[in-house]
């Protein structure tokens, strides 16, 4: 009997450990206060500021920002890039992503999109906006997967702030892929 109550004993152990184990590691909106800033346990970072006040992204195509790039060229418009390469890594541990498009906010919007020219279908995107040398950066929005050759826009941020993307794949090949990003300000 004693040897029965110690397999449950240790079964009910290691359940417990693998409850603790699978609690989200992703911010809790829960606590989200008044100015729609929370917490989130970056990889990196550590604990950084998640700031959910900015209204939801809006879905749109490379070419869709290419067009209005070209749109753009009649204006005094600062930020527009187009058809930047960058290399999209494999994101094997869900940590790994490279920092592109780094930008300081001329306009309230930016909208962005990447395309791949070594495989995969899709990517993840997130956009934070850098406190300075030595701060951890804030969290903006939230973390986003896109199809190749589409995007989002997003609205809300703060003008003279700098801002930058970390993209990465889950399905492009292990050694990365190269591609092309492109970002408006608007």
């Amino acid at each position: 009997m004693k040897k029965f109550k110690k397999i449950i004993a240790l079964g009910l152990a290691a359940m417990a450990a693998i409850s603790a184990m699978s609690i989200s590691v992703f911010a809790s909106t829960d606590n989200i206060g008044k100015n729609g800033i929370t917490t989130y346990n970056h990889p990196v970072y550590g604990e950084i500021e998640w700031d959910l006040s900015l209204p939801e992204p809006v879905e749109i195509s490379y070419d869709e920002i290419v067009q209005q790039i070209k749109e753009d060229n009649n204006s005094s418009r600062a930020i527009t890039e187009t058809d930047i390469p960058c290399m999209i890594p494999k994101n094997k541990t869900g940590n790994e992503g490279n920092v592109v498009g780094y930008f300081t906010a001329d306009e309230t919007s930016v909208s962005f999109a990447v395309k791949s020219n070594g495989g995969g279908k899709t990517y993840n995107v997130q956009l934070y906006r850098d406190n300075g040398s030595g701060k951890k950066p804030t969290l903006v929005g939230a973390y986003e997967t896109h199809r190749f050759g589409s995007g989002y826009s997003q609205s809300g941020l703060t003008k003279n702030k700098d801002y930058y993307f970390v993209i990465s794949s889950d399905d492009v090949p292990d050694d990365g892929a190269n591609g092309t990003y492109t970002l408006r300000t608007y």
